[in-house]
């Protein structure tokens, strides 16, 4: 696989590379759990479909009022 096959100028790009690159590698870990390339990349997409459902659409807004966490990440790539 070729790097040039993603588009890795987006956050998503790169999730998506190592997602497919290298998905038992850990990518987030918090207290007492931990998420894979390929699990964050599964979880973010459950997100995405999360909130499309509820309408947002590109382009819209979305708003984190919270500290950083694996959470905050999740939605960061979700959206």
């Amino acid at each position: 696989m070729a790097v040039a096959d993603f588009d890795i100028l987006t956050f998503d790009g790169f999730l998506t590379l190592w997602a497919k690159d290298r998905p038992d590698w850990p990518a987030l870990s918090q207290d007492d759990h931990a998420f894979t390339y390929g699990g964050l990349e599964e979880h973010t997409a459950k997100i995405a479909s999360m909130l499309m459902a509820m309408g947002l659409k590109k382009g819209d807004r979305i708003a984190w009022i919270g500290k950083n966490s694996d959470l905050y990440f999740s939605l960061f790539y979700g959206a």
